[in-house]
């Protein structure tokens, strides 16, 4: 028996697969890190970071397409230092929902497949970075 799923049930299916994987390393590796710098800064802090750059991803031209470049790994780098990693995790949350939330119309399969793709991304970094 042959599965036929239509892009975006693959889609769905992508993203589940990313945030097991990426739940599987928050859950092991990432979860008794903590922030290696001093002062530390409060979690919440970073949702405008994180909404702003997921609301307003920079577009470049470029000949016939025009893809569209998210730079949450600005808010990312300034959490590895002075965050701690669960923290990180709830800011980019927080900010990408209310990304999701105030954009018309709501695309819930890209934002999903997004913030699991950032989710693996994340946990990578604190294992590197640590």
């Amino acid at each position: 028996m042959r599965w036929k799923l239509s892009p975006v049930q693959r889609l769905w299916v992508a993203s589940a697969g990313l945030v097991l994987a990426a739940a599987g390393l928050w859950g092991a590796d990432v979860w008794p890190l903590h922030a290696p710098a001093s002062p530390h800064l409060a979690w919440w802090l970073l949702i405008p970071l994180f909404f702003v750059t997921e609301r307003w991803p920079l577009t470049l031209n470029a000949r016939r397409s025009v893809p569209s470049l998210g730079m949450s790994c600005a808010p990312l780098v300034i959490g590895l230092f002075l965050v701690e990693p669960m923290g990180l995790l709830a800011a980019f949350v927080a900010g990408s929902l209310l990304s999701t939330a105030t954009r018309r119309p709501i695309r819930w399969v890209q934002s999903a497949f997004g913030a699991a793709q950032f989710f693996v991304f994340a946990a990578a970094a604190e294992l590197l970075f640590h």
